[in-house]
């Protein structure tokens, strides 16, 4: 049965559902995922060099272990500190940026 023979209360009602979850927020889950997405297919240095500079002891440490692991342990420390290397990106792209910045300056 269409929308059509259900008359237009039933397609508006339809289309006010595909809307409202088109613009939900991304659960924890979700954005979890999005995460270790964007970490697994982005380099490692800058997020290395972020954990090695800015982080505590265990953070320098962890740093040079993500910057020597191979793929599968990498995803290993992403998966088991999913916030942490996060942050870390986010540290590093600013680091990449202010280091793009003065190397641009230089020149």
């Amino acid at each position: 049965m269409s929308s059509q023979c259900l008359g237009p209360w039933y397609a508006h009602r339809s289309a006010r559902r595909t809307i409202a979850s088109v613009n939900e927020t991304p659960t924890t889950d979700q954005l979890q995922t999005i995460q270790l997405q964007t970490l697994n297919a982005a380099p490692v240095y800058w997020t290395a060099q972020a954990m090695q500079e800015q982080g505590s002891r265990f953070f320098q440490h962890l740093g040079a272990a993500l910057f020597a692991a191979d793929l599968a342990n990498r995803r290993i420390i992403y998966m088991t500190w999913p916030e942490a290397c996060w942050d870390f990106y986010q540290r590093g792209l600013i680091l990449q940026a202010a280091q793009e910045t003065g190397a641009e300056q230089e020149h």
